[in-house]
Formats: structure tokens, C-alpha cells, sequence
């Protein structure tokens, strides 16, 4: 049973009644099918944008076209959107870009169903007639939990390089499997990737390591990510020939904290892992950070900063855990980076070694009872203090906080008020000294 909102059926009805078919197309005819919750609503019908645009604007709907070359119109009612287009028939070029080069709108449904990936995507359900098309034995496919193109493989993933990701996706999120000749396939003409624009590839990527969860299925497909990627060689096609014989190793510590990730870090656990293989061992601080930029930044899947500079958090962290000695570990300013750390990194590094993550834990407690900050304004003395009590000027200010914040951390001295304000006013008369030898040199 599929079940739509009143708003949608009132639509569906103004289309009818114009003389037109529509149908409600792809996931959410999928969804209902498979009992699953629905989240974007598509449809498919044999008007064209421009006139569907104004028959839903006179009718009391938002609407606009949002891709004229491709027949798309953007229908809002209340707090639901519906996102529209014309039966339409493609023509690609040689790149597999996603990118149609000629787009021609037809009358036919089975023609439009015939552009689409696979065929448990290709449902159309007439809202009127309350009746599901299956063109191509989609439903059949989906009682298999299978993974079947609607037309040749080999003309889908020529035509656009991103339904090989998208196939991939589909097997993370709903746990199906790829028809044999589709996964063959999908390898032999994997070199299309290359032409998908990175942005695209990281939001597939993203979707993927999700896996389940979207559905909130129990279940650890988003490991097939890395299967899958490893086996159609993938890499080379995403970050470029460098990658030829790139693989994710499918084990140890970062592999099995990946499988064991909730939604909260998982796509953190997935990039550090993805990290890790591609530097193999110990690295430097700046060697991470070059790697990061190297697979995250312009030149790889153009990832925000923030993000970027979240696995970065994680990643020396996990450099840490596995590499360095416990003393490295245990120091205070590892402890206090700890401590700053978003909790979605700290519940990663807790999956991945628990027994390290407690121990960090317990000398952040110690670090604390013993008074020790954990940033600058934790210091127990006022900028005020500094500027009006002791006459330090204000430019000198910020120098003169970081030294006290680095000795406190380092256990020199204690966040006391009054030694912090002695231990400032040397720190000054000691600051003015170099200053004033320094100006006597100029004058040389």
C-alpha cells in the first residue's frame, strides 16, 4: 500500500485534469514497497516545466523550475516539497559526466523509465489510478534484494559515470546485492568515475558509509564501501593514477573500530582508516596534515575545513594510539588536546582503544583536581589585572598569558592568583629587557 499526503493527491488531480499523466517515480515508490520511511518525493508526468510551474502557482502551490535544459520544477505546498520532471529521453556524451548532452520530453513513461539506473528505482505509481508500473521486473528484483540495471549495463555506466557509486550506495543502504553482470560491468567501465566531479563523489562517499542507518537497518554493510571500492579499483579513479594499486586493508584496529562506528563518527572512522592505508605507519605532524589536504582539500574530494580539520583532531590522535610510546601519550598538552576534542572524535578513539581513551581520562581528571587549565582563559588572572595592577602593556598582553598558560601546563607552576601575577610581572620586567637591548642594538 503507498500511501501520499492530501496536498500531493490535489495536485496529481489539477495534472489529470489538465489532460496530463503523473506519477510519483523512484525512492519513495521503492520505500513504500520495502516498508521503509520515505524521505524525498519525485515525480515523473508529461507536462512540460513551464506549464506544470504555472497550473501549480495558480492552484495555491509554490513553484519554480530549478533546471530548465532538463524539464525540473520545484513544487512546495505547506512544509512538502515535490520535486518534478518531464518524461524525458537522454543522450550522453563519451565522459560519462552525469551531464546529458541532448534532452528531448516524450509522452511515454516506459521511454523516461528506460533513462533511469536500476530497476528497483524505476517504479512509477499513478496517485489516480492508485496503481504501481514495474516496466522492467523491479519487483521482482526487490523480493530478491537485487541490483539490476533496467537497460544494458554497459549503456548505463557509459552514460554516466556516477551510477557505479550510486550502485555501491545502494548496496551499503539497503543491504542488496549487484546482479553479476552489473558488478562486472560496473568494473570493466570504473575509469568513468574519473570524470564525476569530486563534490559529488565525497556526497556518494558520505552516503555510503552511512549505510543502514538512513533506514535504520541493523546491520554492518557500510563495510562493503571498502569491498567494493577495493574490488572495482575505484581509487585510481577518484584521487587519481598515484592510487593504481591502492587498497583499504579490510582489517586491523581502524578497520574494526569502522565497523563498529555509530552514525555519531562514522564517517570519521572511515577517513582515518582511508588515512592510515594510504600513509602506512608513523608520520609527522605536517606529514598528516599534508596527507589530509592531499585526499580532503582542492586538489582531493574538496571537503569543508571544519571537517577536514576534525580528521586531521582524530587522525593524530590515532597516530598516537598506535605509534608512540605512553609517556608521548600521557603529557599534558595530549591530554588537554584530548580533552578539547569534539565528542565524536573522543567516542572514535574510545572505540578504537578503550583502554588508552580510559587512561587519558583518568590523568585529565588527576590534571584538573591539580588545577592545571586547559586553556588560557582557565588562567586565575584577569587581562585588567595585568594592564591596570602590574602597568604590562596591553600589546604584551597576549605573549605574557601564553608563557604562564605553558608553564602551568608543563607543571613550572601552580594557576595560583598570586603567582601567576608574580610570575607575570618577571615574565614582563624580563620581556622589557630584551626589548629595550634590542632597540640599543637598532641604535648601534
Amino acid at each position: 500500500m503507498i500511501e501520499v499526503s492530501e496536498n500531493l493527491k490535489n495536485l496529481a488531480s489539477i495534472i489529470t485534469n489538465a489532460g496530463h499523466k503523473v506519477y510519483v517515480v523512484g525512492g519513495f515508490v521503492r520505500n513504500s514497497l520495502l516498508g521503509l520511511h520515505i524521505n524525498d518525493v519525485d515525480l515523473a508526468g508529461s507536462m512540460l516545466a513551464l506549464d506544470v510551474m504555472e497550473l501549480a502557482k495558480k492552484n495555491g502551490y509554490g513553484a519554480n523550475i530549478v533546471n530548465k535544459k532538463l524539464g525540473t520544477v520545484l513544487i512546495t505546498k505547506d512544509d512538502e516539497q515535490y520535486e518534478y520532471t518531464t518524461f524525458r529521453q537522454e543522450v550522453y556524451d563519451d565522459a560519462g559526466t552525469h551531464k546529458p548532452e541532448e534532452v528531448e520530453f516524450v509522452a511515454d513513461p516506459k521511454i523516461d523509465a528506460k533513462r533511469r539506473d536500476f530497476t528497483i528505482n524505476a517504479f512509477y505509481f499513478d496517485i489516480m489510478e492508485n496503481k504501481v508500473y514495474d516496466f522492467f521486473n523491479g519487483e521482482k528484483d526487490l523480493k530478491k534484494k537485487l541490483l539490476k540495471t533496467v537497460v544494458k549495463p554497459e549503456t548505463v555506466f557509459t552514460d554516466d559515470g556516477l551510477r557505479i557509486l550510486r550502485l555501491i550506495r545502494f548496496v551499503c543502504e539497503l543491504g542488496f546485492k549487484p546482479e553479476s553482470n552489473t558488478i562486472k560491468t560496473a568494473k570493466k567501465y570504473a575509469f568513468k568515475v574519473a570524470g564525476i566531479s569530486k563534490e559529488r563523489i565525497l556526497r556518494e562517499i558520505k552516503i555510503s558509509v552511512n549505510g543502514g542507518l538512513k533506514y535504520h537497518l541493523k546491520n554492518t554493510t557500510h563495510g562493503l564501501l571498502v569491498k567494493y571500492y577495493n574490488n572495482l579499483n575505484l581509487w585510481q579513479y577518484i584521487f587519481g593514477s598515484n592510487f593504481k594499486d591502492f587498497k583499504i586493508k579490510p582489517s586491523g584496529k581502524l578497520y574494526r573500530a569502522y565497523i563498529k562506528s555509530d552514525g555519531s563518527f562514522r564517517y570519521i572512522a572511515f577517513m582515518c582508516l582511508l588515512l592510515n592505508n594510504y600513509i602506512k605507519g608513523k608520520t609527522s605532524k605536517s606529514n598528516a596534515f599534508y596527507s589530509v589536504n592531499q585526499l580532503l582539500g582542492v586538489n582531493g574530494l574538496k571537503e569543508s575545513n571544519k571537517n577536514m580539520q576534525d580528521v586531521l583532531n582524530a587522525y593524530l590522535f590515532v597516530q598516537k594510539f598506535l605509534y608512540y610510546n605512553e609517556n608521548d601519550l600521557l603529557d599534558s598538552y595530549s591530554c588537554i588536546e584530548f580533552e578539547t576534542l569534539p565528542f565524536e572524535i573522543k567516542n572514535y578513539l574510545t572505540v578504537l582503544d578503550e583502554n588508552k581513551s580510559n587512561k587519558l581520562k583518568l590523568t585529565i581528571m588527576h590534571l584538573k583536581k591539580s588545577k592545571v587549565p586547559f586553556e588560557e582563559d582557565e588562567l586565575n588572572v584577569l587581562n585588567t589585572e595585568l594592564i591596570n595592577d602590574l602597568k604590562i602593556k596591553p600589546e604584551h598582553v597576549s605573549k605574557i598569558k601564553s608563557s604562564l598558560f605553558e608553564m602551568c601546563v608543563k607543571g613550572l607552576i601552580i594557576n595560583d592568583h598570586e603567582i601567576l601575577l608574580e610570575q607575570a610581572k618577571f615574565l614582563n620586567e624580563k620581556l622589557l629587557k630584551l626589548l629595550h637591548g634590542s632597540k640599543q642594538k637598532d641604535n648601534k
